[in-house]
Order: C-alpha cells, then sequence, then structure tokens
C-alpha cells in the first residue's frame, strides 16, 4: 500500500507505512487528519496525551465493488444508465475524498 501522510494543524508531519506506529508531541488542541493520494480523513481534535489510530474505512470495500460495477455500466454506453453510472462513480470519489481513512481516539492500553 502507498503511505499514509498525517498532518497536523493542516501541515505534513509524517507518512506511515503499514502497521508503522509513530508518537507526536502536541502542546494543546491540535486537529489531526490523515490521506493518501487525494482521498482523506476528517480533522480529529486532539489534546496531549491522546492515542490515535488511522485505518482505512470499512465502507471502502462495499464501495470498491460498486465503482467496478459503475465503471462497468459506464462503459455499455446506455443512455441512462451510463448517466446513473458517472454520477454513482462521482458520488463514490467525492465521499472517499473525507471517508476513505478514519482517524479515531483509542482508549490507552491497561
Amino acid at each position: 500500500m502507498a503511505k499514509i501522510s498525517v498532518k497536523m494543524n493542516q501541515e505534513k508531519v509524517a507518512s506511515l507505512k503499514n502497521n508503522e506506529e509513530r508518537e507526536f508531541e502536541v502542546s494543546g488542541p491540535t486537529q489531526i487528519s490523515a490521506n493518501q493520494w487525494y482521498m482523506g480523513s476528517k480533522v480529529v481534535e486532539a489534546k496531549p496525551g491522546d492515542k490515535l489510530e488511522v485505518k482505512v474505512n470499512p465502507l471502502m470495500i462495499p464501495c470498491l465493488i460498486l465503482f467496478v460495477l459503475f465503471l462497468i455500466s459506464f462503459s455499455l454506453r446506455i443512455g441512462i444508465v451510463t448517466v446513473i453510472a458517472f454520477l454513482g462513480i462521482l458520488a463514490i470519489f467525492v465521499f472517499c475524498i473525507k471517508n476513505y481513512l478514519i482517524v479515531k481516539k483509542i482508549a490507552p492500553k491497561e
């Protein structure tokens, strides 16, 4: 997989590989987000001591299946089917812009 860029207050601070862990110091409330190519996550507010996890949204598998089906339908070039397929492809791209990755707070291990 491609590396995931981690941003703190809209500035890139790291690129993470699969299963890589990193620690970052924050002095106050900080906005954290992640992205991979043009797809990304929503912004999460983190405070000192918070632990965050970045994962691929589980909804991406059904989205990928729909994308392939829409792509096949689009290639058929059958009037309304082509229009619906194009709108479906566009909707999936728009959804992925801020929902491909999930950044969430996790409870510390005891």
